[in-house]
């Protein structure tokens, strides 16, 4: 809420997937100033807008990755049927 409050000409995306965007060159990459540390930030993402494209540097979201036991995975073998993976 706080930020939401606080932006002035800026909107917030709920998404971690980007609205359509017209072109890549209206993208503008993230400046972080002119400290070692702010440049190197800054060179970072061009290395990767020129890798991957600006576009890709649009997603973002938090993400969480985790494991299931291999309990969970012979239970669901019980369930589902191996081939479709649906319900058996």
């Amino acid at each position: 809420r706080y930020t939401a409050r606080h932006l002035t000409n800026e909107r917030m995306w709920p998404m971690s997937m980007p609205c359509f965007i017209e072109a890549e060159d209206k993208i503008t990459l993230a400046q972080f100033g002119t400290s070692n540390v702010g440049s190197f930030k800054t060179l970072y993402r061009e290395g990767l807008k020129n890798r991957y494209g600006a576009l890709m540097q649009t997603i973002s979201g938090v993400h969480y990755n985790f494991s299931l036991p291999i309990e969970f995975w012979q239970a669901w073998a019980n369930i589902t049927d191996e081939e479709t993976g649906k319900e058996a």
